[in-house]
């Protein structure tokens, strides 16, 4: 599968999004659709087992019970599930063949029980589901080539308790982590991930990570993959010190002084050069590069 996720999920997961309703009742509605969008007034799930065409399910508050009443729905390929009340993902046992998969804004999913019935995923969208543990059952998934994991979008961090897991997938060519935190901030699992081509990490990871990992993945596209960053103002231009008029940067990887003059700065500019390089020669030595 190409790494172009955004153009699979335009023209494969949401093909026909503008023909769709929100289906009140499954029996009495056209049954040859290649798409359907459910919610929580919708009936009769049960009949879409007679959709012979089916291939997209959208979901949106669906409740526990609609969840469960699922049939056996061999034909699709594409499900999204958002803003329900589950607690695992066991229905999934429903849909033997899905090649994408986003569960999204779930606040009682706490586990990914269940998962491990996706033989032939290849994209898994997790985001927003706050009380998420126990990711480990991911690492089985060995077809998968996309996985974004995100906290809320109000910002809050989803606690992981590892990483170790995600060097089992090693077809995966896109990983998507955004607030989210592990034990120490380590991210070196990902190291391990040779055909990566596509990374996105928390915005506070440490330094040492970022280096790295960089040192590891040369072939990887990450926007953090480099030691600083010009800084901007808030009308794009550069942001230039007020004592020598040099441009400003933004240093990677630290909390309190990461906005400095390049010049004025010299000093700090050294040492977290030193350290960047550091750091990236031993991800360099230890993955062989």
């Amino acid at each position: 599968m190409s790494t172009d996720y955004t153009k699979y999920y335009g023209t494969q997961v949401y093909p026909h999004i503008n023909d769709f309703d929100f289906v009140d009742d499954l029996e009495a509605y056209d049954h040859t659709r290649v798409g359907v969008s459910l919610n929580t007034t919708t009936k009769n799930i049960p009949a879409l087992a007679n959709y012979p065409n089916l291939q997209t399910l959208h979901c949106f508050r669906l409740s526990e019970e609609q969840v469960r009443s699922f049939p056996i729905l061999a034909t699709v390929k594409n499900l999204s599930l958002s803003t329900s009340p589950i607690r695992d993902l066991s229905f999934l046992q429903q849909f033997p063949n899905l090649k994408y998969v986003a569960i999204r804004d779930c606040d009682n999913l706490e586990s990914v029980s269940g998962i491990t019935t996706l033989h032939e995923v290849k994209v898994l969208d997790l985001r927003g589901n706050k009380q998420l543990k126990g990711l480990a059952e991911i690492g089985n998934l060995k077809t998968l080539a996309s996985l974004t994991i995100t906290g809320t979008t109000a910002g809050s961090v989803l606690k992981m308790a590892g990483l170790q897991w995600i060097t089992s997938l090693q077809a995966l060519e896109e990983l998507i982590l955004k607030d989210i935190a592990t034990p120490k901030s380590d991210l070196s699992p990902i190291a391990k991930l040779r055909h990566l081509k596509k990374l996105v990490i928390p915005v506070k990871s440490k330094l040492e990570q970022i280096a790295y990992l960089k040192g590891s993945l040369p072939n990887t596209e990450c926007y953090y993959f480099t030691p600083f960053y010009t800084e901007l103002n808030k009308y794009e231009e550069l942001l230039r010190c007020v004592t020598c008029d040099s441009p400003k940067v933004r240093l990677v990887g630290r909390g309190k002084n990461r906005v400095i003059c390049e010049q004025c700065d010299q000093e700090l500019l050294d040492e977290h050069m030193k350290v960047f390089n550091e750091w990236q020669e031993k991800g360099q030595k230890e993955n062989n590069y």
